[in-house]
């Protein structure tokens, strides 16, 4: 699971998972997590177009509302969370411990 608010983080996220971990792209699951009060279709749309994803590929969990949040991120630019998961990962998670141990070793710390 990968969670980022900037659409290139996810962007890349999604390209190295297809690229490196071999995953196919239908299973990746999106989702949005977005407080109650925010402009939900507007967040649709955001993550829709720069994810190049139809509405409908889109989930979404509601944050209850806080009247006095410490976040800065609010106001008509806020679209929320983007939230990855991969499906049927059991595969991609040995091929990334792999790597770790892999990696690990080769530096000298593990």
């Amino acid at each position: 699971m990968f969670a980022n608010m900037d659409p290139r983080m996810i962007l890349l996220m999604r390209e190295w998972l297809v690229r490196c971990g071999s995953v196919d792209s239908s299973d990746i699951v999106y989702a949005i997590q977005i407080h109650e009060r925010a402009d939900i279709p507007a967040a649709l749309k955001f993550w829709s177009e720069r994810l190049g994803l139809p509405a409908g590929h889109l989930r979404i969990y509601l944050k209850k509302h806080n009247p006095s949040p410490r976040r800065k991120n609010i106001g008509k630019n806020y679209y929320g969370t983007m939230r990855m998961a991969v499906r049927r990962s059991i595969t991609l998670n040995d091929r990334i411990a792999g790597w770790i141990t892999g990696l690990s070793r080769h530096c000298g710390v593990g």
